[in-house]
């Protein structure tokens, strides 16, 4: 009950906050999430959570991948419309605290998305997910590293759509054919690649 509330309280505080990049991308609420198609859902929940489980480091537990909680916050959007103005993250956040979560894994440490930093998140994964879920991790993965300020590498001024072009041409993938990579960029770990195309500082 003492970890529900105080996840409560952060979860208001966040609501309030606005929740936009910058100038070029859209304000992450509710009635954006609602706006848009559910693989884009699954990669926004995905970019995120690679961002906060391994850069941010925070207190809040994901225990799956976005292809679970994009569901539950779509489910849990439509029943409470009056949610619908909270921040993006402040929704994730709801979604993984009951009655909203997903049932909770046994027997595991630390999160599905794993091994190592960024976990599954290389060029193969890329190479499999859609147009729409490429577009939403790079959307997820930047709005959770403007929104916490130490731990960023560098600016990101450009659409995320540019950035999607950037990684799949760094990459060598074309479009969806899932044939199509440089084999020997595979293991690259994706935000890696995408912080190669920040304005200033990327490594």
């Amino acid at each position: 009950m003492k970890r529900v509330g105080i996840i409560a309280l952060i979860i208001w505080v966040l609501s309030s906050a606005s929740s936009q990049t910058h100038a070029n991308e859209p304000t992450y609420d509710g009635r954006w999430w609602l706006s848009i198609d559910k693989k884009q859902q699954e990669g926004f929940a995905d970019g995120y959570i690679a961002c906060y489980l391994y850069d941010v480091k925070g207190n809040i537990k994901f225990e799956y991948a976005g292809q679970m909680y994009a569901p539950k916050m779509t489910e849990y959007l439509k029943s409470h419309p009056t949610e619908q103005t909270k921040s993006v993250e402040a929704l994730l956040w709801t979604v993984t605290i009951p009655p909203n979560a997903p049932p909770a894994r046994r027997n595991i440490k630390g999160g599905e998305v794993t091994p190592g930093k960024y976990g599954i998140f290389d060029g193969e994964f890329w190479r499999e997910i859609s147009n729409e879920e490429r577009l939403g991790f790079v959307q997820g993965f930047l709005y959770c590293f403007s929104t916490y300020k130490g731990i960023q590498r560098g600016k990101f001024s450009k659409p995320a759509s540019e950035y999607v072009k950037a990684i799949s041409s760094w990459y060598e993938v074309l479009g969806n054919d899932d044939s199509a990579i440089n084999d020997k960029k595979v293991p690259e770990k994706l935000p890696n690649v995408l912080f190669k195309f920040a304005d200033t500082g990327a490594e």
